[in-house]
């Protein structure tokens, strides 16, 4: 498992297609299979936490569980309800927010290539630049970068 940036953005490439070009067309269905499967499973677990804050019901997740206890073990009365109000609203925001900051497939396939023979870099490369180009995914692509920004690039570069 790696942690991945919210809402990140990516791209799978499947290298040496050339080492097994008969069996590429099937394990990289299978892959793509299996990370729709995973992302659609995390999804499910996101909107059903959302859905037990919604009815009022203490989440099984080991985080809500410890705040749980330490607000019933902290606090008395009125200020416990409070505060559980307030961490229970907060754990909802946070899982609406990763229901719409998933991270997201370019392309919904594997680019499969080969470097000894070139094989699929042409669309790889034409796949690139598109996304690179495209205002959706990198909305200041093109724009002037501030030369304050440049020079303090190269004072960085200098001091590594």
């Amino acid at each position: 498992r790696t942690a991945a940036k919210a809402g990140a953005k990516f791209i799978l490439v499947g290298t040496k297609i050339d080492l097994c070009p008969n069996e590429y067309s099937r394990k990289s269905d299978a892959i793509l299979q299996r990370i729709r499967a995973a992302e659609e499973k995390r999804r499910q677990a996101i909107e059903q936490e959302i859905k037990a804050l919604d009815n009022d019901e203490i989440t099984t997740s080991k985080s809500a569980i410890k705040q749980h206890r330490l607000l019933r073990t902290t606090l008395n009365g009125g200020i416990k309800a409070a505060a559980l109000s307030r961490v229970t609203r907060k754990r909802k925001e946070e899982f609406r927010r990763l229901l719409k900051t998933r991270p997201h497939l370019l392309g919904n396939k594997i680019f499969s290539v080969s470097a000894k023979n070139g094989k699929g870099l042409s669309e790889l490369k034409q796949f690139l630049v598109q996304i690179a180009t495209d205002p959706s995914h990198f909305p200041y692509f093109g724009q002037p970068v501030p030369k304050a920004d440049l020079d303090l690039g190269v004072k960085i570069d200098e001091l590594r």
